[in-house]
């Protein structure tokens, strides 16, 4: 990053099966680098990670979480 990006956002989408491992990770938004940071960094978060599944009527279900992120630079780059 630059710094002068002011306000950076994305969307990650991903889907958790029925034993919680998170797999179809993308994610949506104008600053590419960005997106592809947000998909780096929940990877490496999760690598060896369960998350707890969703359940429908007790038994776990597959589901797609979606994930907004905002980053905010500030100081004298972010204000041109």
């Amino acid at each position: 990053f630059k710094g002068n990006e002011s306000l950076i956002k994305s969307t990650v989408y991903l889907s958790i099966d029925l034993k919680g491992k998170i797999s179809n990770i993308f994610a949506e938004g104008d600053n590419k680098i960005f997106n592809e940071e947000a998909i780096r960094a929940l990877t490496i978060a999760n690598e060896g990670k369960a998350w707890k599944p969703a359940t429908e009527g007790g038994n776990p279900v597959k589901t797609a979480y979606k994930l907004p992120l905002t980053m905010q630079f500030e100081g004298p780059a972010a204000k041109k």
